[in-house]
């Protein structure tokens, strides 16, 4: 079986078209994710403000990063809330604040729990 040099053409196009294919979806689901420390704010103030704006500001959607100000009301091994309906899950970082301490803390809004009432995130950093 002889092959035609269009044939071979066609074979090595589609050959290396699958490889440059596999490479880049190889590259996307690879990626190395965006640390909340690099990523800019979308909404930066006090806590009770950003509760108050959720049900009235459209730009407030689940994934967007924000930083907010707030007192602690409570601490445990790896979360704490701040001012009493704000939910913040640290990653790999050591709690050192107390309750009752004023502190900025900057991570990704997940949602707001209607059961709970409570504002949900998660890659919770403390700014200093």
């Amino acid at each position: 079986m002889s092959w035609s040099k269009r044939s071979k053409s066609i074979l090595i196009v589609l050959f290396t078209g699958a490889i440059v294919a596999v490479f880049v979806v190889t590259k996307i689901m690879y990626a190395p994710h965006e640390k909340t420390e690099d990523v800019e704010a979308v909404f930066t103030g006090k806590a009770s403000d950003f509760i108050t704006s959720i049900n009235t500001d459209t730009t407030l959607v689940a994934g967007i990063t924000v930083e907010l100000v707030g007192d602690v009301t409570n601490v445990s091994d790896s979360t704490a809330v701040v001012n009493g309906n704000v939910f913040c899950q640290f990653s790999g970082e050591k709690i050192t604040f107390k309750v009752g301490e004023s502190v900025t803390i900057k991570g990704r809004f997940i949602g707001y729990d209607d059961l709970m009432e409570e504002v949900k995130m998660d890659k919770c950093i403390l700014k200093k």
